[in-house]
């Protein structure tokens, strides 16, 4: 069964690209049982595509306010998230979880969320380049489906410990 990463963000607004820059390392050598999409900010238009693969997991990752230390790195649950949006301009996060749940009933979503520093034009910060990296590293290692199923991603910040 197949896991789903989508990258979610805007290239060129700084820190808000962070999702999609994730997508884009990872889909050099996409890690065994992923599929990675770099939806841009416009997840929703590949839910038909996510759904042919029904997928046990699906991640989405994006920049999110979420008053941490830049770079730091939290992976939650849906239920997990307070308001109504995950991340800096992701469509509302209860629409999505509800036509995801109509087209791939048995996925679970999951929400890795990256504390952004600046989301002004211009390349992403140190901080969120290297929580980028280090998570790139670990999803290519071979410990993405043990982390994305297990909350690994858990607060990475400047003290350098997950």
């Amino acid at each position: 069964m197949t896991n789903v990463l989508v990258g979610i963000g805007r290239p060129g607004a700084g820190d808000d690209a962070a999702g999609v820059v994730l997508a884009r390392l990872l889909r050099r050598r996409t890690p065994t049982g992923w599929r990675v999409f770099a939806a841009e900010t416009t997840p929703e238009h590949f839910l038909g595509a996510i759904a042919r693969l029904a997928p046990r997991e699906v991640v989405l990752a994006d920049a999110c306010e979420m008053g941490e230390a830049p770079g730091t790195v939290k992976e939650l649950r849906a239920n997990e998230t307070t308001g109504g949006s995950f991340g800096t301009h992701a469509p509302d996060l209860a629409m999505f979880e509800a036509f995801l749940r109509e087209a791939a009933p048995e996925a679970r979503l999951r929400l890795l969320a990256v504390q952004p520093a600046k989301l002004a034009p211009g390349a992403m910060s140190r901080p969120v380049r290297g929580a980028v990296r280090r998570l790139a590293e670990a999803l290519l290692s071979g410990d993405a489906p043990r982390a994305a199923s297990s909350g690994i991603f858990l607060s990475r910040g400047a003290s350098g410990a997950w």
